[in-house]
């Protein structure tokens, strides 16, 4: 037991001798590890206080119910069909697809955003800005612009590199033609301040679309396709997704009421060539008849007629008989 004991001690001895000369090695280097870390404390200040955050937003769509065998907008799928996920993989490709991002960014008008400049990083002036830029034609961009413009308070009209024209005129910009409409995100009052703008062609600005979003199965059993998109304004990112569902929507209905025009056109044709069928097949058995005497036209039709006015007298008969059984019911 005192043997014990005395390793124990001897142990404790050891590890309080190896402490004490750490501390006599590393002591000396005291001011440089207390630099360090204020170094650090200041880099990650600054950090905080100049980065952009960004924001995460996201929807769910669910895919209607077609010939696919999908569910319901009300409901989800019943079953793991694979041609079910088949399908919703097209989906996303079709959400994804560029004339879609292309279509989002026209009605945003994201190939033209508008920034204030700040002193390490520039900042978006989506909700603030008190005009937009709009190009009459989005898909002659071809080459990155810059300029810059600034609002007078109480007047409708913008002062672009020192020229002043007024709201919704058609400007020619580099060759470009351009106007300023009122910015729909902004409610608040004229900011007296000067914005700078980008007008980024539409390729590049559609494909920075895309590596933002992100479009996925939200869960294999179900028919619901989940959209992300990461962007330092929520607003926009939500302005966006909304954008892609509706432009989405619209294409969805007019490819299906094409498809629907198409197969009724093929009905319809169909149908004429067999009435017009069934009219010559008539026309020759009336005139083998005919020609062949086998049966009395004329007669035939007289008949018939005689047929038709007593089954419709014996009808007004049976009627009263009728209402009064439907009233014992």
């Amino acid at each position: 037991m005192e043997s014990t004991i005395s390793e124990t001690n001897d142990l404790s001895g050891q590890q309080i001798s190896i402490l004490e000369r750490m501390l006599e090695r590393y002591i000396k280097y005291w001011p440089l590890l207390v630099a360090l870390i204020v170094i650090n404390l200041g880099i990650a200040f600054v950090y905080l206080k100049y980065t952009v955050p960004t924001y995460e937003v996201s929807e769910l769509i669910m895919l209607k119910e077609s010939d696919s065998n999908l569910s319901d907008l009300t409901g989800a799928s019943k079953s793991a069909d694979p041609k079910d996920q088949k399908t919703i993989e097209n989906e996303i490709v079709v959400l994804a697809s560029r004339p879609l991002a292309d279509e989002v960014v026209k009605n945003l008008r994201l190939y033209a955003p508008v920034y204030i400049k700040g002193q390490f990083f520039n900042r978006s002036a989506y909700l603030f800005s008190p005009v937009i830029l709009e190009a009459l034609n989005p898909d002659s961009l071809k080459s990155q612009l810059s300029g810059s413009f600034k609002v007078t308070a109480g007047t409708s009209s913008v002062t672009l590199d020192g020229t002043t024209y007024a709201l919704n005129k058609k400007i020619i910009f580099h060759g470009v033609q351009i106007r300023f409409i009122l910015n729909p995100n902004n409610r608040g009052p004229i900011d007296p301040r000067t914005f700078y703008f980008s007008l980024i062609d539409l390729k590049t600005a559609s494909a920075s679309l895309d590596a933002s979003l992100e479009i996925e199965g939200a869960k294999k059993e179900t028919t619901l396709i989940g959209l992300k998109i990461k962007d330092e304004i929520p607003k926009r990112g939500e302005d966006i997704l909304n954008t892609l569902i509706a432009s989405y929507n619209k294409r969805s209905i007019k490819e299906k009421t094409k498809a629907a025009a198409n197969t009724l056109k093929f009905v319809q044709n169909r149908l004429s060539l067999m009435e017009g069928q069934l009219d010559t097949i008539q026309n020759g058995i009336e005139t083998y008849r005919s020609t062949e005497g086998a049966v009395d036209i004329s007669q035939q039709s007289s008949q018939y007629l005689s047929t038709v006015n007593n089954n419709e007298q014996r009808l007004s008969e049976l009627k009263p008989q009728f209402a009064v059984l439907d009233q014992i019911e």
